[in-house]
């Protein structure tokens, strides 16, 4: 089962495929719930640095690398 098929950031997309993340476990590893993790990542929403330095720290990528193009 692919968690993420909405999510608009390639890179973010393949490696929260990879480790087998489900939303509950990234939500709860950024800090947010479970509900905005959709709305995060499928590019709905501006985001907050924290917001962003959680991805980023879960997802092990660069700014550049997570966020630098969409689908």
């Amino acid at each position: 089962m692919i968690e993420f098929p909405y999510c608009v950031y390639p890179a973010l997309k393949k490696v929260f495929c990879e480790r087998q993340y489900t939303r509950r476990q990234l939500a709860d590893a950024v800090g947010i719930s479970k509900s905005n993790i959709w709305w995060w990542l499928s590019g709905n929403n501006q985001h907050t640095i924290d917001v962003i330095k959680g991805i980023l720290r879960e997802s092990g990528l660069t700014f550049e690398e997570a966020f630098g193009g969409s689908e």
